[in-house]
């Protein structure tokens, strides 16, 4: 952390960070007390690659290098300061920094793309409905897309959300599976649950070395190893997570039919 600073109205205070404990907790002091009110809090940090599976990690894999995020329960602090509690819902604002080539995606759709002096691209993605941070989802990495027709959900008088899967780099007809069943599971849960799909896109990712599967808002995450299977162990974890956390009743609901 090299910065932090919390503004109230035009007043800007600096602010001491202290690392409360080993698990993520800290601390901001200023010089006086502020409020009750609105204040903004900014912090200027770096933060390294976790451990794999564990809040922004790297996996190499096929002589690539893949950025990946895994935030449930409580890994979202690992890459960003933030309020890492499902009670706290926040319509967070993500912008990635990448090389010309590579490929970004997140939680919603792509809003500019833009390309800068260095060679690198600054790609900001769209507001989404708040969110808690264990659901934040984004990645960075040269991948193969896998394609599939693009479907819209039943409920949701909305845009197709998209059509593409993302895998590791010269494994994007292994997706097929996945994608082709990605529709009909999207339908029937609609219909099973009685809510529409809340998101404005579906992906479907298989990353490097997981070995498990994540529920992200409109981008869903499983083991590349789980993509090229099959059996029909893909299809239930598939269903289980593939449309995303709804209402609570969407997530209990879905795990409990699948």
């Amino acid at each position: 952390m090299s910065r932090a600073s919390v503004r109230v109205g035009a007043s800007e205070l600096s602010a001491a960070f202290k690392q409360v404990d080993a698990d993520g907790m800290a601390a901001l002091s200023l010089a006086r007390a502020i409020g009750p009110g609105e204040a903004t809090v900014a912090i200027d940090y770096t933060a390294p690659f976790g451990k794999p599976g564990d809040g922004l990690f790297k996996v190499d894999s096929g002589g690539a290098s893949y950025a990946v995020t895994q935030f449930e329960p409580i890994s979202a602090r690992r890459a960003f300061p933030c309020l890492d509690e499902p009670r706290f819902k926040t319509p967070f604002a993500i912008e990635l920094d990448v090389a010309a080539g590579d490929v970004a995606v997140a939680n919603s759709h792509v809003l500019t793309d833009q390309a800068a002096a260095d060679g690198t691209r600054a790609v900001r993605f769209g507001g989404h409905a708040a969110l808690p941070t264990y659901l934040v989802a984004f990645r960075r990495r040269p991948v193969r897309r896998g394609r599939r027709a693009a479907f819209a959900s039943d409920q949701a008088a909305a845009a197709p959300l998209g059509d593409p899967g993302l895998a590791p780099h010269g494994q994007g007809p292994g997706l097929g599976f996945a994608l082709g069943q990605a529709g009909p599971v999207l339908g029937l849960l609609e219909e099973q649950i009685g809510l529409p799909y809340p998101y404005d896109k579906l992906d479907l990712v298989a990353v490097p070395d997981f070995g498990a599967a994540m529920e992200n808002a409109g981008l869903i995450t499983f083991g590349d190893a789980c993509s090229w299977s099959t059996t029909s162990w893909l299809l239930s974890r598939s269903s289980a997570t593939a449309c995303g956390p709804w209402p609570t009743r969407w997530r209990t609901c879905g795990s409990a039919i699948w």
